[in-house]
């Protein structure tokens, strides 16, 4: 019991940012499949990742310093709050029947930064959250939710766009953000 209460907020963020990255993941794949749908060219599908990962890349390099000279949880919420915003604008073209190719690369340029913030922030964060004797079982369930997330997103996207449509699971990834911004700011 002594440990849960140590871990309490860890575990509300924690859980906030899991559930964050599961809607996040689930876009991706929707997308990907909306991608090689529209146009079935696997080059769009590398570009795509090249936007995302690039911009992950390259914001790396000044992350740290960033993440050392402002409020960890300023970027955590602002990171989740550009995301949620990207994702509420593809949403609102796709809704509008002007989607294109390169609105997605944009978005990917955009997520790609932030979460490049993001996950030093949140490691940083996280040691401030909880006693160092928990920092292995912290960095065990941050991965579990990275990678857990990455398993199960593809299978929940598929099923979600034969129900609900990309519209559907773009909508679900806007409400995981607004979760993750709650638990962040609770």
């Amino acid at each position: 019991m002594k440990t849960l209460i140590e871990l309490r907020t860890f575990l509300i963020v924690w859980f906030g940012q899991f559930v964050s990255l599961i809607g996040s993941s689930m876009t991706r794949f929707a997308l990907i499949i909306w991608i090689f749908q529209q146009t079935g060219d696997a080059l769009d599908l590398a570009l795509l990742g090249f936007f995302s990962y690039g911009a992950y890349v390259l914001t790396s390099i000044f992350a740290g310093v960033l993440i050392d000279r402002y409020d960890r949880k300023f970027i955590l919420v602002g990171s989740d709050v550009a995301s949620g915003v990207s994702t509420m604008v593809l949403l609102a073209l796709l809704s509008t029947g002007q989607l294109q190719l390169w609105h997605l690369f944009v978005a990917q340029l955009i997520s790609g930064a932030f979460e490049a913030l993001q996950v030093p922030a949140y490691s940083a964060a996280t040691t401030l959250m909880i006693p160092k004797q928990h920092y292995s079982r912290a960095s065990g369930l941050i991965s579990f939710a990275q990678y857990g997330a990455e398993v199960i997103a593809p299978f929940l996207a598929g099923t979600a766009l034969v129900f609900i449509g990309l519209e559907g699971v773009m909508l679900l990834d806007i409400i995981t953000f607004l979760f993750a911004v709650g638990t962040l700011i609770a």
